[in-house]
């Protein structure tokens, strides 16, 4: 009985039958305010639940919105025009229907504007078909490290919460991300303070990917990582939307201890672009408490059949190793070999690429013999360029570059690797010089010239350098000074002093 009595009187509004007070003022503008009061407590009952249930009750809402709309804006209509007859006044019934006429407009505005795209995003969600994609998990080998890659799109949290479950002994996630759902992703960086683990980045996280990485009890990441902020926004956002989700994008970056002033910088970056701070602006403003010089996980060696095929794949397509193995041949198969090797051992990422870089820089000291003094001239400058982008990250970094061992991929600015990779591919494709005497004694006097105005303690150093048991940054600086003391030099002691450093047996070691 109570549903035919709720049908008919749904009925008698879209036929015009109420009066035109009720119908404005109750059936439409109450019931609107009451539909838009149901929608703001069912956004705070959703704000707690899986993005799928969010997109769900976001459809609901959004076509009962709709259908009361355009229920009340018929009934309003038709009221209107029988509110004459019924003794009304003619002034009323105007307003009302011009009233409607600019409620349709607007309606028909946000339809296109702002109710379309959400309904679509929404429906794409729930269907499981999320543009955002769903996270890739992969478990290291033995099992310390999850390395979650890919789109933070509906059901990453539910993926990456099973995959915890099922992994006790995970102590970091790495994470190479662009972003996706910060409902997911608030949901997953609960996960990790939750588990105490800790975030790493070597190539990108952005966008809703920085929720999950602040989460991190250590935050780490590579001089070269990208780590990327913009204003939150969805489809459909209006402005006031968007500001909305930034004061709540606020509150996370605040209870991660991010200052206030970084995120004002964030705010101002519109949506529709990404603003990737300096390692030195990561650093200063706590988003990442650690530098990192990349490979410290063993992640190459999830699958060790198809991380050796793709790296083998990669290797036979690069110029610089396809020139490595015309000048030198057989060197490909070594560094196979080595990497092979290495991931077999679970060694981290960086000793895998150590391993495969070790074949390239034992053939250094052989380039350099036979280099020309053009080539010579500029291995100069690139190492001096190193060295002195080295400077500030850390006594470490400076140990891992004098025993070639750092990841200068991860660590160098893009200048110097390109600056790098075209020193090796001249050095590899330049037949060496014809055989000559070299003249020792000449080279002996040119260094020290480059010498005599180092230093003292520069000097002892490099004297010791070759004798050394460890390396800290004071040796870097050392080496500095001695390239900059000998690219001073005339060209021609210049020229003499550099063939005599770079031989098999450097000056160095005298």
């Amino acid at each position: 009985m109570l549903r035919g009595r709720a049908g008919q009187y749904l009925l008698r509004h879209w036929r015009g039958e109420l009066s035109l007070s009720w119908s404005y003022w109750i059936n439409g503008s109450a019931l609107g305010l009451l539909t838009l009061l149901v929608a703001n407590v069912a956004a705070e009952f959703a704000a707690t639940h899986s993005l799928f249930a969010s997109a769900l009750l976001g459809m609901v809402l959004i076509l009962f919105g709709l259908a009361h709309s355009l229920w009340a804006m018929v009934g309003i209509w038709r009221s209107a025009g029988r509110h004459v007859q019924r003794g009304g006044k003619g002034v009323w019934a105007s307003l009302a229907q011009v009233m409607v006429m600019l409620g349709a407009v607007s309606l028909v505005t946000a339809l296109f504007t702002r109710i379309a795209p959400a309904l679509h995003e929404y429906a794409l969600i729930v269907t499981g078909n999320d543009p955002m994609g769903k996270v890739e998990l992969q478990l290291s080998r033995d099992g310390s490290v999850l390395l979650a890659s890919g789109g933070l799109g509906q059901g990453s949290a539910a993926a990456f919460s099973k995959q915890l479950r099922a992994a006790p002994d995970v102590v970091t996630v790495m994470l190479e991300s662009h972003g996706g759902r910060l409902r997911e992703a608030e949901q997953i960086a609960q996960l990790i303070r939750q588990y105490g683990l800790d975030t790493y980045v070597e190539g990108l996280c952005a966008s809703a990917c920085t929720y999950a990485f602040l989460a991190g009890a250590d935050r780490a990441a590579t001089p070269n990582a990208r780590i990327g902020f913009h204003r939150p926004t969805f489809p459909g956002f209006t402005a006031a939307d968007e500001e909305v989700a930034m004061q709540d994008m606020r509150r996370v970056y605040r209870e991660a201890g991010i200052p206030d002033a970084f995120t004002d910088r964030v705010a101002q970056v519109p949506a529709q672009e990404m603003w990737y701070p300096t390692h030195a602006e990561l650093l200063e403003n706590a988003v990442i408490n650690r530098t990192s010089l990349g490979g410290e996980l063993a992640t190459l060696g999830l699958n060790t059949a198809t991380s050796v095929e793709r790296m083998e794949a990669t290797l036979r397509q690069e110029p610089l190793f396809i020139a490595l193995e015309e000048r030198f041949p057989g060197a490909l198969n070594e560094v196979l070999a080595n990497t092979r090797q290495a991931i077999d051992q679970q060694l981290t990422d960086g000793e895998v690429w150590t391993a495969a870089r070790a074949v390239v820089s034992e053939r250094i000291p052989e380039l350099l013999t036979g280099a020309s003094d053009e080539l010579l001239e500029s291995f100069l400058a690139l190492a001096l360029a190193q060295l002195q982008a080295l400077d500030g990250l850390g006594e470490h970094a400076c140990a891992l570059y004098l025993v070639a061992r750092l990841d200068a991929g991860k660590t160098l600015p893009a200048a110097i690797l390109a600056q790098e990779a075209h020193w090796m591919l001249q050095a590899l494709r330049t037949p060496p010089r014809a055989d000559e005497d070299f003249d020792q004694d000449a080279a002996v006097r040119a260094m020290g010239l480059a010498m005599d105005s180092m230093v003292p303690e520069h000097v002892e150093l490099i004297s010791q350098f070759s004798a050394a048991a460890e390396y800290s940054s004071e040796h870097c600086h050392a080496m500095a000074a001695l390239y900059r003391h000998v690219q001073a030099l005339p060209v021609a002691e210049r020229q003499i002093a550099l063939r005599g450093l770079f031989q098999d047996s450097p000056l160095l070691a005298d």
